[in-house]
């Protein structure tokens, strides 16, 4: 992905925006990403979902509970945390890159200011109302393996060890996030992931 050119290598974030990122954990950037590189990715989005060009590892994952309603791929609000067998939490970051306009009236995606505080983990499925979405995580290099035995997250844990099993794969919840990270080259980082 291409920073756009009059940002690339210096855009630091300043005091304020970290602030407002604590505060409401989300910070929007706008005009980070250059445009060519946003038009370029909505053409292989949409390329991928025509099934023009291979999809190669992407998989398009739906919660069950919503493809038995008929649901289409829609997100409901979450806190991803939910799905991630990694901590610690605050080393963890989305980025969320619109594609297309986003505005009130498309509604592709919300957040609530601050939900980030309320150590809820929401399960897809649980709360009205849902919201397209297409994110990117990053997991700090100090970020390691958890077991979510006995936890909110087994249920999940076990959903996707179940569907890796039906494409022929014994891989554990742990083993299919390693298998679908990439990691990010930095000079002397290890990740542990």
């Amino acid at each position: 992905m291409q920073i756009a050119s009059e940002m690339a290598e210096t855009y630091t974030i300043s005091t304020e925006e970290r602030q407002f990122y604590e505060d409401n954990g989300y910070l929007v950037i706008k005009g980070l990403i250059d445009f060519t590189c946003l038009y370029g990715c909505k053409q292989r989005f949409i390329n991928i979902c025509k099934g023009v060009v291979d999809r190669g590892g992407m998989v398009l994952v739906k919660e069950p509970s919503l493809a038995a309603k008929g649901a289409k791929g829609e997100q409901l609000i979450n806190k991803d945390l939910y799905y991630f067998p990694f901590r610690p939490a605050e080393k963890i970051i989305a980025a969320w890159t619109a594609i297309d306009d986003v505005t009130i009236d498309n509604g592709c995606l919300y957040v609530v200011p601050g939900s980030h505080k309320r150590n809820i983990l929401y399960e897809h499925g649980n709360l009205p109302g849902y919201r397209k979405s297409l994110t990117a995580h990053y997991a700090h290099e100090d970020c390691h393996y958890i077991d979510v035995s006995r936890t909110v997250q087994e249920p999940i844990a076990r959903e996707v060890e179940a569907e890796a099993e039906r494409r022929g794969f014994r891989l554990s919840f742990a083993d299919v996030w390693q298998y679908k990270s990439k990691s990010i080259a930095s000079s002397g980082l290890q990740s542990k992931l």
